[in-house]
């Protein structure tokens, strides 16, 4: 009577002898369970009135974690485009004072299109395929962060010139004449 199917493997577990469901679906499934949480999409909308009751309850961290968790990239992509919207401000104010809107536009912007969906693919695959079975041990940091120098951060860097001199109007080559 408590007793459930498991799934593709025709047997049964018990309630008492059964693993978590996380764990027997990443053992029958293996690396497609991976790419499956890696490229999976949750289409739930935020509800205003769910918004609003989490609000209401005080905690901007709760309310964060809420709109979070029914619509991550949408919230990934906007707390990007904010983060690097205030960057620039701060960057701005203490090199002389707030005085270019369109670049902080053109920041936020950025971090909104560019930044906030590829870092949440790249820091996706890193958890799915970086020894994902101790995520947050000692030597998954440390690869996670190697790669993540070596490899995320020189591509980072360079869109991001890219993009401020696209934004300027800037040619991105240069012909030299020799």
């Amino acid at each position: 009577p408590d007793s459930e199917t498991r799934g593709g493997q025709g047997g049964t577990m018990s309630s008492a002898t059964r693993m978590p469901e996380v764990s027997t679906r990443a053992v029958t499934s293996g690396r497609r369970l991976r790419r499956a949480r890696l490229f999976a999409s949750p289409r739930r909308r935020v509800h205003a009135s769910a918004l609003a009751d989490t609000v209401s309850s005080g905690s901007p961290l709760v309310a964060y974690e809420s709109v979070l968790a029914s619509s991550p990239l949408l919230t990934k992509c906007v707390t990007s485009g904010v983060g690097f919207a205030v960057a620039d401000v701060v960057a701005q104010s203490l090199s002389g004072g707030f005085r270019d809107a369109k670049r902080t536009a053109a920041n936020a912007a950025f971090g909104l299109a560019l930044y906030g969906p590829l870092s949440s693919a790249w820091y996706g695959a890193l958890d799915a395929f970086i020894l994902p079975e101790s995520p947050n041990g000692a030597a998954a940091v440390a690869a996670k962060t190697l790669l993540d120098q070596i490899l995320w951060a020189p591509v980072l860097v360079t869109g991001l010139f890219a993009w401020d001199m696209a934004c300027k109007g800037e040619p991105l080559f240069v012909a030299r004449d020799e």
